[in-house]
């Protein structure tokens, strides 16, 4: 370091050192990014769709970022102030549903790269790799706002992280946040809202404390592909210089219950945490739920033909009879009856499905076993005609499986049976030869109904499943 560099240093260290409390500065949980749970639609969004009963989540997730954490004195860089100059992190994750209205899921981030200086005597030198803290979480949903699905989500992490990484705090740390997304036509859009709780503390090298976590994002949909931006961070109540927030631009690939994404971002602001380059990588996987499809009845085998009977054997030959007598003069004939008509062509039956711009229309309920998800029998016939619509039209690659119910019982678990119930029929359908990334699902319960819920009849209507093309 030159002898200039090292006097801008000392003199920004004094100015540092002024602004700072007597106690010796620490590291901190550096990490700005969360990645969402596996399944969601947005790599730092948390989704607010829960999956259906014991349906099982894994993924994996990257994260590269350039100077995350430097030295500044009046928005500027100190000289040899890259306490965390390069910074490659990996996010182990795995979740599980309960009940169709619980997600608990569990995420473990671990430093496997950095790299930085020591500008300060009293700051460590960052680590090259480490643990980070173990996450806990645990989603809930609530009733659906519209055509937008909400829920609340309570972290928890647990300090199992080494402080010379820069990825722990010491302490534990507690996140309660709310997030709510749906889609619009071909755009799906998301957000969360929460309070971090975690210790106060002045570092020197900058105030970590408890403060407000925000995300938005919004993306274009397009068969298994979604594209589009997303913006996260933290506001601290020590102040906006504290405070990191960043842009991302990023889209997603799915394929069956496989889903891949690549996103690059930016920092907002120059607090610590927010990275002035960043890229990630993620892959999930959360498979659907396996609904139970009815066995085909068996069909009889035909019986074997009959086997011929003997021939009798010809009688012994009759003695001559007497010449007969001169027969009478026969009756003049009678003319024959013409044939009846042929029998009238019994008409084809009447279509179950019929396609239009918007849906594939069925024109006969799909039929659940009461209160359950289990398709009936009967509700084949309409079922292998949507299929038919699938095999003839490959052009349809984004069609929406709803669930709806009527109002009798909880909004809760009619939201919750009748996202179950959306995706019994699109296992039927995939077990019957369509692509799962053709279809998607969502479950409605008693939000949308198309007639009164005060009749019997009313409420069987109201008590449908819609193919609705995306």
């Amino acid at each position: 370091m030159s002898h200039l560099a090292r006097a801008a240093l000392a003199l920004a260290l004094t100015a540092w050192a002024a602004g700072a409390s007597a106690q010796i500065p620490r590291p901190f949980a550096l990490q700005t990014w969360e990645p969402a749970s596996p399944g969601d639609p947005f790599f730092a969004v948390p989704g607010a769709q829960v999956p259906a009963h014991l349906v099982p989540s894994a993924g994996l997730a990257l994260s590269w970022a350039a100077d995350p954490l430097v030295l500044r004195v009046d928005g500027q860089p100190v000289p040899g102030g890259r306490i965390v100059h390069r910074q490659f992190q990996g996010f182990l994750q795995g979740g599980l549903g309960f009940a169709g209205r619980v997600l608990f899921d569990a995420g473990l981030p671990v430093a496997l790269y950095q790299s930085g200086s020591r500008p300060i005597p009293d700051l460590p030198q960052v680590a090259s790799t480490g643990l980070g803290d173990l996450r806990l979480g645990a989603r809930a949903a609530l009733p659906p706002l519209g055509w937008a699905a909400t829920a609340a989500q309570l972290d928890l992490w647990l300090p199992t992280g080494s402080r010379d990484a820069f990825t722990t705090d010491g302490a534990v740390r507690v996140g309660l946040k709310s997030m709510a997304g749906g889609r619009i036509g071909p755009v799906e859009v998301g957000g969360s809202f929460g309070l971090l709780y975690r210790s106060q503390r002045d570092l020197a090298v900058t105030h970590v404390g408890t403060g407000l976590t925000w995300s938005a994002g919004a993306a274009w949909c397009q068969g298994p592909w979604r594209i589009g931006p997303e913006l996260f961070g933290r506001f601290q109540f020590q102040g906006t210089e504290t405070s990191p927030a960043e842009v991302l631009l990023g889209g997603h690939w799915t394929r069956g219950a496989i889903v891949t994404g690549v996103a690059v971002g930016t920092q907002l602001d120059k607090a610590p945490g927010a990275a002035p380059f960043r890229l990630l990588a993620t892959v999930g996987w959360r498979p659907e739920a396996k609904a139970a499809i009815p066995e085909p009845e068996p069909v009889p085998a035909p019986a074997p033909p009959p086997e011929a009977a003997p021939m009798p054997e010809p009688p012994p030959p009759a003695a001559p009879e007497p010449a007969p007598e001169p027969a009478p003069a026969a009756p003049p004939p009678v003319l024959a009856e013409p044939p009846p008509p042929p029998p009238e062509p019994v008409p084809p039956p009447a279509p179950l499905v019929k396609l239009t711009a918007e849906k594939i229309e069925i024109l006969s309920s799909v039929q659940f076993e009461t209160d359950r998800d289990v398709i009936r029998p009967e509700s084949e016939p309409v079922l292998r005609e949507v299929a038919a619509v699938f095999a003839a039209h490959p052009e349809l690659t984004r069609v929406r499986i709803e669930g709806h119910t009527d109002s009798q019982g909880g909004v809760e678990h009619n939201t919750a049976l009748s996202a179950r119930r959306a995706l019994a029929v699109k296992a039927w359908l995939v077990a019957h030869g369509i692509d799962a990334g053709r279809l998607e699902t969502a479950g409605y319960g008693p939000s949308r109904p198309i007639d009164t819920n005060a009749t019997k009849e009313g409420r069987a209507r109201n008590r449908r499943v819609e193919f609705t093309i995306l």
